[in-house]
């Protein structure tokens, strides 16, 4: 895989992991509105998959995040990778 291949993947794998928090902030606004029972059903069944696919998805960024400092190590973008 080129470095530059690396880069983008590495940064889509980030980019889809913080989709995931932005969301539930983007949701909280109407769902403190809900009643009790409301809340229950919609948070039961919109979230089932956010374990299932969030989870490995911010894994498989911080594998990404690690595997491409590996390689950029020696070169000038190292630092900036790591910080």
């Amino acid at each position: 895989m080129t470095l530059r291949a690396h880069r983008f993947i590495t940064l889509l794998l980030a980019a889809l992991g913080l989709t995931m928090g932005a969301a539930h902030v983007l949701e909280l606004a109407p769902k403190m509105q809900y009643d009790a029972r409301l809340y229950q059903e919609v948070t039961s069944s919109l979230y089932r998959f956010y374990g299932m696919v969030g989870g490995p998805v911010q894994v498989s960024a911080l594998i990404a995040t690690a595997l491409l400092a590996f390689r950029l190590r020696g070169r000038p973008a190292f630092r900036l990778t790591l910080w």
